[in-house]
């Protein structure tokens, strides 16, 4: 009998690896990303996005904290332009608020902005929506606030901003600190309200987690829920136009549970790539990974193999774009370094670039 549960199991996991074997493996190489311009001061817990119009495609930085610096909330903007290797400070009026731990998406020459934390403690949550247009370098305040949260995720689609999770620590409750909710309000209206559009099941409430959006679908990993000290390594699927979660099921081979790891699909919409993130023991990672969408009905983790010894450092709360070259993503900022208080004693001044490859 144990010899015949051998074999199950055995049987099992071969018909696991032949099932992912459709799934070609992903091969990449990380590199230095050689600058003509001064580079953004050094920062985690920003956001990046990818900028089509600038009037060249780019790479936008925005917000973050540098725990070094004695204003370490930020509130500067950046564009990295793609064709020239060059970064530009872009400067607008009004300018955007100092802020850390809120979420950007990118849709054209439009980047919005939602919640996040005017203080270094967190406890400062906001509510506000901004609108930053690169052709015009103008920040524009959405007078329709919504729910105070941090470490959420937003993306845009078809005109709709979707937020989900993230915390506000100004409630110690564990429904304020871990958020399951999902909401939704329109860009084009500028509609007075926001709409609860929470599904009947969904991902556990949590903060931190990574997110980013593949076509009609947002993916998100992981995430960490600081009221019940619990640390996620689950990938759900938010498909938009039916409103229902997916989870995807456990395989032999995922990331480790994690939080404020780096994550970004690449333009070609089949690629997510995950960098980095805090462990549950509180270790900074350093493992790359795609989740692979060739097969949209069939996503799959797969580990990247690469082709140099370079690979950055271990970085926590770094932000990750995609760019005009449909398999590279690009990379800046990051944290290297906690201190005991949980202050980040080394942020990474690096900018760096992955370019994937099936092998």
């Amino acid at each position: 009998e144990i010899i015949s549960m051998a074999w199950l199991a055995l049987a099992s996991f071969s018909l696991l690896v032949a099932a992912s074997g459709a799934h070609a493996k992903v091969c990449g190489t990380w590199a230095l990303v050689p600058t003509n311009s001064i580079p953004p001061v050094p920062r985690y817990d920003g956001c990046a996005g990818y900028v089509t119009t600038d009037p060249l495609p780019a790479m936008l930085v925005y917000g973050g904290r540098n725990d070094a610096e004695p204003d370490a909330v930020l509130n500067q903007t950046y564009t990295y332009v793609f064709d020239t290797g060059v970064w530009n400070q872009m400067d607008s009026s009004p300018v955007g608020p100092q802020i850390f731990g809120h979420s950007c998406s990118t849709v054209g020459e439009d980047t919005w902005v939602f919640g996040g934390s005017l203080s270094s403690d967190t406890s400062a949550a906001i509510n506000n929506v901004y609108k930053y247009c690169t052709t015009m370098h103008d920040w524009w305040p959405i007078d329709f606030a919504g729910p105070k949260r941090v470490h959420h995720s937003g993306v845009v689609y078809s005109n709709m901003l979707y937020v989900f999770g993230g915390s506000d620590p100004a409630v110690q409750s564990e429904d304020s600190m871990c958020q399951n909710s999902f909401l939704s309000f329109n860009t084009s209206k500028y509609s007075c309200e926001w709409t609860d559009i929470t599904p009947k099941s969904g991902p556990t409430g949590r903060a931190q987690h990574s997110a980013t959006l593949v076509k009609d679908t947002l993916v998100i990993f992981g995430g960490t829920c600081e009221w019940s000290a619990t640390t996620f390594g689950d990938t759900w699927l938010y498909h938009i136009l039916q409103n229902t979660w997916e989870k995807l099921p456990l395989s032999y081979q995922s990331p480790l549970s994690r939080y404020g790891a780096a994550m970004a699909a690449t333009t070609s919409a089949t690629t997510v790539v995950l960098y980095g993130g805090m462990s549950h023991s509180g270790a900074i990672l350093s493992d790359t990974w795609v989740l692979d969408f060739s097969e949209p009905l069939d996503p799959v983790w797969e580990r990247v193999n690469f082709e140099s010894d370079f690979a950055p450092p271990a970085l926590y709360a770094a932000a990750l774009a995609a760019s005009s070259t449909a398999n590279t993503v690009y990379m800046f900022g990051g944290c290297k370094e906690l201190s005991n208080d949980g202050a980040c004693v080394n942020s990474d001044a690096a900018f760096y670039s992955l370019t994937l490859e099936s092998c």
